[in-house]
């Protein structure tokens, strides 16, 4: 693939963070991201004329894809996929800040080898509650045999991703996901809520299970987000949350590089992680 990075010096922050800023951060990052991200289908946010400027969403293939550039068809739309850093970059290089993909890889579409929870506090809920409910998760995934590793959304919550053999039916997941997440909030009622209207969420931390469905996509580990101060998705440590004094946007575009060792070393055995879901699909029982 001919790959030609353009508007390079191009405003994508009011403070000054450029295209080209945008982009040295994704090839730095490349070596830790594409082992998560190579053959997920991505959904691009294009933000053209950076975070203050129109903004999209976008399934189908851009017209101007490279006739090479890997991509899969599922239910009547041309998805894309990486896996080079040049496909990476030519994706980030359309303007899309954030990287969006799916918990399942070309060919198993319906046999995620993650699950996902996002947990999303409702305005006013102290960030210390949203890692109470982290801590939640993982003690239930831990003794359903699973192993969760957590990251900052890189805006107010927490998202906990689990390796998994692949296998299960995405259905039949998020079926036990929710008897899970349900399990969860009858032990925190007045902390924890799966209540999908906003105006029920009120004073809790809404635990959503459901980008667990094929065709769904989440914000990925190492992802920007189109804030101000240019705020990162990124892994922190069971520590870190139990010490609750982490703020969730705290890695950004500015100081990213003096963590990137200790994320390198949290994430670093994701897939060597990966156990059998059959004690989460045994909910079902």
């Amino acid at each position: 693939m001919n790959l030609q990075l353009t508007n390079l010096d191009k405003p994508f922050w009011p403070e000054g963070i450029t295209k080209g800023d945008l982009l040295a951060y994704y090839q730095a990052m490349a070596s830790a991201l594409l082992p998560l991200l190579c053959q997920r289908p991505l959904v691009l946010k294009r933000y053209p004329d950076g975070i203050e400027g129109e903004y999209f969403y976008q399934k189908q293939a851009p017209p101007h894809t490279p006739p090479d550039f890997p991509r899969v068809h599922w239910h009547g739309i041309d998805y894309l996929y990486v896996k080079t850093v040049e496909h990476l970059l030519w994706i980030i290089n359309t303007g899309a800040i954030e990287i969006h993909a799916w918990p399942s890889r070309v060919p198993r579409l319906d046999q995620p080898d993650i699950l996902l929870f996002d947990l999303d506090p409702a305005p006013g809920v102290p960030f210390s509650q949203v890692c109470q409910a982290a801590l939640l998760v993982k003690a239930a995934l831990e003794k359903l045999g699973l192993v969760g590793f957590v990251k900052t959304s890189g805006s107010r919550g927490l998202h906990i991703f689990v390796p998994i053999q692949p296998g299960p039916a995405s259905g039949q997941l998020r079926r036990a996901l929710a008897l899970l997440c349900q399990t969860l909030v009858q032990v925190w009622p007045t902390g924890l809520t799966t209540e999908f209207s906003k105006s029920k969420r009120q004073g809790k931390v809404y635990l959503d299970y459901l980008q667990n469905t094929t065709g769904k996509s989440t914000a990925w580990v190492y992802s920007v987000r189109p804030l101000p101060g240019a705020p990162l998705s990124w892994p922190v440590s069971w520590d870190e949350v139990e010490a609750g004094n982490l703020n969730p946007q705290q890695f950004t575009l500015h100081n990213y590089l003096q963590y990137i060792p200790q994320a390198r070393q949290l994430w670093g055995d994701f897939f060597q992680q990966a156990r059998s879901a059959a004690g989460l699909l045994a909910l079902l029982s």
